[in-house]
């Protein structure tokens, strides 16, 4: 295979169109390839606007892959997502079809989540390999709409709304299916991750949770506040941030937008959703009232830039101001930009003059730069008014959400409350765990090893524990839960190595295929050793630089020689996972003849180490 193969967590979307056969005996060739020309285009925009990637069109078929060339950890709702607007897509197509061509079309969808063999680029028009795909073709013909596997369905549950189908015997598969017709794809705020029905309080944030009622109590005493809560994916910036909100005092206004990674090229994602609830306007709100209500808040405009002013918010919310009151925008784009600003400006500003308003944007490093931009020039009004501007963001040392830290902390000190998460400490992560199962009597080699490879990150004990419980390993008991006996096999569960991929994903190349040589040499490994697997010796260095400064791995000890340390044990089985087991064979026998060459006298010492690289 490719040097560039690689096993990692994909999500394939097949999609065909019913009765096609019969389309072509009826059509004319010519028409026929200009109907699927315009259904071809329009599929292939909705796929790549969510991030997939089009591998291939067949007939009247289209197989897309989403996490290729680059894994997201959200793949499996990009692909649903669409999914549901290629369905909408042809609804709006239809109509033309039908006048133009005299027929309409029936688009069937399979979705399916698992491992595959991926290249980054295609080969023999292949870029994945495996079950997944053939899963994905199979479930498209069951029946009209969208059809998702199992382990699509369960990444997603419960904001998927699905129907389970009767269990499916599928040409190619031995055994039952199981799939679900899905029917829609709830907002994209995820309140519960782990399994449906176990819940716990929060825990182990005290502190913060202190630190964020304090800047609360004095927002509602007319102070403006400047709060960011940092944190690593999975260590429960969200749910510190629904806790405040759920438990609001009366009196203050909670406006709230999410960034998502596959709108980062859409201008002020988050800031329509704030503006959607400042207005109070609902997701599928009647023209009519939508106008009334922009109208209602247009009282916080005045002067002769009013007009303006709602116009820009018109056109950024999508509402039409009805005949005779259409909206003169300017065509530069930067003057419209301005216009956005101001009006979303004044908006705030006098819902702040009758009260406190706090606006939350969650996910800043996925935000787009208007957005950033926005936030930032709103900050100012945090010295004037009762306004919280409260983000929530990764730890990351780059782009936009860096940026806006910074001019937070340099410019708005006397404002800022900053937040950083940290693992939870062990006893913490015990309490989760009992919560979490309502049990205390969990067998200590499970319950170790939970903890252990959660490392205090409770998004990762939720779904370990989740993984335990579809294995079986878990069972329910009344309301509780006992263990059957120890897993055969600990392996990632499917979110949290796509979270992990999608990291390793955006390293550079050297970096990343260094992360790939280190995970086979285990958990710690040495410079040297390292070294001897290196395929750029010379940048080694640099490459352990970026690594350390990404908080992927950490230096532990410098003598006889350095040491270094992967920060979570599930990046490294995640990194080593990633590579074919050809790969994996060959690299573990490089490191057992360098151990070979430089253990000397302490060969006999490290004998388990070396059996267990060349059994590998």
């Amino acid at each position: 295979m490719a040097a560039t193969d690689e096993r990692k967590p994909v999500t394939v979307l097949f999609a065909d169109l019913a009765g096609s056969t019969e389309l072509a005996t009826q059509r004319d060739p010519e028409h026929l390839r200009a109907l699927l020309s315009a259904f071809f285009d329009e599929m292939r925009q909705q796929i790549e606007a969510f991030g997939g990637t089009v591998e291939k069109f067949a007939g009247d078929a289209v197989m897309a892959v989403f996490g290729v060339p680059r894994v997201n950890e959200d793949d499996a709702e990009r692909a649903v997502r669409a999914a549901f607007a290629m369905q909408e897509s042809l609804a709006q197509l239809n109509p033309m079809f039908e006048q133009e061509y005299g027929t309409s079309l029936v688009l069937r969808i399979g979705i399916a989540t698992g491992d595959a063999v991926a290249a980054s680029r295609a080969v023999n028009e292949f870029m994945v390999t495996g079950e997944v795909p053939n899963l994905a073709a199979r479930l498209q013909a069951v029946g009209e709409g969208i059809t998702v596997s199992e382990t699509t369905y369960r990444l997603l549950a419960p904001r998927l709304e699905a129907e389970r189908l009767e269990a499916l015997s599928l040409k190619g598969f031995s055994g039952p299916i199981t799939a679900y017709r899905a029917r829609a794809l709830r907002g994209t705020e995820r309140r519960h991750v782990g399994v449906t029905g176990l819940s716990s309080p929060i825990v182990g944030r005290d502190r913060e949770l202190a630190a964020l009622s304090a800047c609360l109590e004095d927002l509602r005493h007319g102070r403006g506040q400047v709060v960011s809560i940092v944190g690593e994916a999975g260590i429960g910036k969200s749910r510190l941030k629904i806790e405040q909100r759920e438990h609001l005092h009366e009196g203050l206004r909670w406006l709230e937008g999410r960034c998502q990674s596959y709108t980062k090229s859409t201008s002020y994602a988050p800031i329509v959703q704030v503006l959607r609830g400042a207005l109070g306007l609902g997701p599928t709100e009647a023209p009519a009232i939508a106008r009334t209500k922009l109208r209602a808040a247009g009282r916080a405009f005045s002067g002769s830039e009013g007009a303006q002013s709602q116009g820009a918010l018109a056109h950024l919310l999508g509402i039409d101001l009805g005949q005779g009151q259409a909206q003169v925008l300017p065509s530069d784009p930067r003057a419209l930009q301005s216009q956005i600003v101001l009006a979303t400006r004044a908006l705030v500003q006098g819902l702040a003059e009758r009260g406190p308003v706090i606006i939350a944007v969650e996910d800043l490093h996925w935000a787009d730069s208007a957005s950033v931009d926005l936030l930032t020039l709103l900050l100012e009004l945090t010295d004037f008014q009762p306004i919280m501007i409260l983000v929530t963001s990764r730890p990351d040392t780059e782009g936009d959400a860096w940026t806006f830290r910074l001019h937070a902390e340099r410019n708005f000190g006397h404002r800022l409350t900053e937040l950083r998460l940290a693992p939870l400490a062990v006893a913490d992560s015990q309490r989760l765990t009992d919560h979490l199962l309502r049990v205390s009597d969990l067998p200590e080699a499970i319950r170790g090893r939970i903890l252990a490879r959660a490392e205090g990150n409770p998004f990762f004990l939720e779904e370990i524990i989740r993984g335990l419980i579809e294995e079986g390993v878990l069972r329910r008991e009344g309301d509780c839960w006992t263990a059957s006996g120890p897993p055969e096999q600990w392996t990632i569960p499917t979110t949290i190595r796509g979270m992990i991929g999608a990291r390793i994903d955006r390293l550079p190349a050297p970096a990343k295929a260094f992360l790939q040589h280190a995970a086979v040499i285990g958990r710690t490994f040495g410079y040297g050793t390292v070294r001897a697997l290196s395929d750029e010796p010379a940048d080694l260095d640099r490459t352990l630089a970026h690594l350390l400064r990404v908080e992927l791995i950490r230096e532990f000890g410098a003598l006889p020689e350095r040491q270094y340390i992967f920060k979570h044990a599930l990046t490294q089985e995640a990194a080593e996972a990633s590579l074919l087991a050809e790969q994996r064979r060959a690299l573990h026998g490089r490191v057992a003849q360098h151990l070979e060459s430089t253990l000397g006298d302490g060969i006999a010492e490290q004998a388990a180490l070396l059996a267990h690289h060349w059994a590998a």
